[in-house]
């Protein structure tokens, strides 16, 4: 059976390397390549899984197998790869999932690393105790000339703080996001994106059907990246009583 695998591979001038993340999709199987080749093949998952297995392969779902070292982050049970593709992981593997999660942040440094476009997450801000989010500014042409922003991560705090998934948040807007945030915020935004100077903004958000007033740190951590870090007001007049 490792046989049939590798001469198909040799046939198509194939790498494990070469290969992001394997899937079964309508009686066939898909290869999909890093050079964004989308390759047909015939051969069961489970063959590609026993010769690609040594080669870092994992089963990360049914008929799925991904590329450990095309892996950018892990997400709850979402396995972002470097291609900007999303895959989606088996519950039942939670504890492998964070595993293979805390391996990955091992190799990295502290802190947001931003390479040709794309992001690497420091793994303090997971565990950050405020809301965090990034997002990247889009280009005008591809919005038709009107000023959007795309969520790239949000730490825990933030899913908490705005009652809503990480994958929610992707399908919304900002104002979305944060009704009662102020709607010059994205100016804000925009200008941190692109020139780089920092800002504070008041807003507020709902947390546990609570309102919340933040000051919200805004910076950019590249070029085209607006971060967003929430500092919690506290309520002076009550100090004030106690």
């Amino acid at each position: 059976m490792s046989e049939r695998v590798m001469n198909f591979m040799k046939k198509r001038a194939i790498g494990a390397k070469d290969v992001t993340s394997i899937h079964a999709q309508d009686g066939r199987v898909i290869l999909n390549c890093t050079d964004g080749r989308q390759i047909q093949a015939f051969i069961p998952v489970k063959e590609f899984k026993k010769v690609l297995e040594p080669y870092g392969f994992i089963s990360v779902n049914r008929g799925v197998l991904v590329n450990r070292d095309e892996i950018r982050h892990i997400e709850r049970k979402a396995y972002h790869m470097k291609d900007g593709t999303v895959i989606e992981g088996r519950v039942r593997f939670l504890a492998e999932h964070r595993q293979m999660r805390d391996e990955l942040r091992a190799r990295k440094t502290y802190g947001e690393i931003l390479v040709e476009g794309k992001y690497e997450l420091y793994s303090v801000l997971d565990s950050l105790e405020n809301a965090f989010a990034l997002f990247e500014i889009l280009p005008l042409e591809q919005t038709g000339n009107v000023r959007q922003f795309q969520l790239k991560y949000c730490n825990k705090a933030m899913e908490e703080q705005t009652s809503l998934t990480f994958q929610e948040m992707m399908e919304r807007r900002i104002p979305k996001i944060l009704p009662r945030t102020a709607m010059d915020w994205m100016t804000v935004m925009e200008e941190v994106a692109i020139s780089g100077r920092t800002h504070y903004l008041r807003g507020t958000t709902r947390k546990n059907g609570r309102g919340g007033r933040f000051i919200i740190l805004c910076f950019q951590p590249l070029g085209g990246y607006c971060g967003c870090v929430f500092l919690p007001v506290r309520n002076e007049s009550k100090k004030r009583r106690q």
